[in-house]
C-alpha cells in the first residue's frame, strides 16, 4: 500500500459539478472532504498510509452564493455528492458508482419512493 493511492481515489469531483447549473458555476466554493477508515490526509498533510481493503468516503461539495447572475432557485444552496471508495492494490474501486449522481436521476429514485410509501400507506 502506499499513500500515493488516495490521489487515485478522487474522482467523484465532476459530478458535483456538473449537478450546478452553468450560470451559477462561477459563484460556485468546492470542498474536498475524505473521510472513513482510512482518511489520509490531515490539512492536507498525509498522515497515514492506505491499505488494500480500507474504505474511504470521497465528499466534494459545491457551494452557490447568492449573486444577481445566479439563478434564484441556486442562491445559496449545497451540493454534495459522496462516493465510497475501496482501496485495492492498484488504487481504488469505487464501490457506489453504480448509485445515481445526476439530479434528474435522484429526483426520478425519490419520486419512485414516494409513490412506494403511497402505494403501502407508509409514512412519508
Amino acid at each position: 500500500g502506499s499513500p500515493a493511492v488516495a490521489g487515485r481515489c478522487g474522482g467523484a469531483k465532476p459530478p458535483a459539478r456538473a449537478a450546478v447549473p452553468k450560470a451559477a458555476a462561477p459563484r460556485t466554493a468546492g470542498a474536498r472532504r475524505r473521510k472513513g477508515t482510512a482518511a489520509a490526509e490531515a490539512n492536507g498533510k498525509p498522515w497515514r498510509r492506505l491499505l488494500p481493503g480500507m474504505v474511504l468516503t470521497l465528499e466534494p461539495g459545491i457551494y452557490v452564493r447568492a449573486a444577481d447572475d445566479v439563478p434564484k432557485s441556486s442562491h445559496d444552496i449545497g451540493i454534495r455528492i459522496e462516493d465510497d471508495a475501496l482501496v485495492t492494490e492498484t488504487g481504488c474501486e469505487l464501490i457506489t458508482s453504480d448509485v445515481p449522481k445526476a439530479a434528474a436521476d435522484i429526483e426520478a429514485l425519490m419520486a419512485e419512493g414516494a409513490a412506494t410509501r403511497r402505494a403501502h400507506k407508509l409514512p412519508a
